[in-house]
């Protein structure tokens, strides 16, 4: 009952930032990019964000990075993600 609405309150958060930027440092893909990709993949996991375009946007910036490509051919897909 408690972490639900507060992961719900920081994709707000997150939401209200990737409107207006296209990484969370900016308009720049920089290491904050990076440290807050697993967080977002692993909140958006648990369920109870529903409308999350901007968000969507940026993860699919970030899985388009030919160095993600090379980290997936290479290590697999995020368990997390995919209940394995």
């Amino acid at each position: 009952t408690y972490t639900s609405p507060e992961i719900v309150r920081h994709f707000g958060f997150i939401e209200s930032h990737l409107s207006e930027h296209d990484h969370f440092a900016g308009s720049e893909f920089t290491a904050a990019d990076v440290q807050m990709f697993y967080g977002v993949e692993a909140g958006l996991a648990r369920g109870g964000v529903t409308d999350a375009p901007n968000t969507s946007r940026w993860l699919g910036l970030m899985k388009g990075r030919p160095a993600y490509e090379r980290a997936v051919a290479q290590g697999g897909e995020n368990r997390l993600l995919s209940g394995s």
